[in-house]
């Protein structure tokens, strides 16, 4: 998830920039664009997961530092 965070924000900071060559603009909004594919499409598989559990189980939050 990082790596797509990098990737629009690369895309951002060359949108900003009017020096930013067209070609180059390209390549990042279609990166950009497939990663949002991929994650979408991995939602969608979580979706039918969780679907065919008929429940959403308990995940413990790594991030949280207690």
């Amino acid at each position: 998830m990082a790596a797509d965070e990098a990737v629009y924000e690369e895309w951002l900071r060359a949108s900003n920039n009017p020096d930013t060559p067209a070609d180059i603009m390209k390549n990042l909004q279609d990166e950009y664009l497939a990663r949002q594919g991929k994650a979408e499409a991995q939602q969608e598989q979580l979706s039918s997961i969780l679907d065919l559990l008929g429940y959403v189980p308990e995940v413990s939050d790594d991030s949280r530092n207690d």
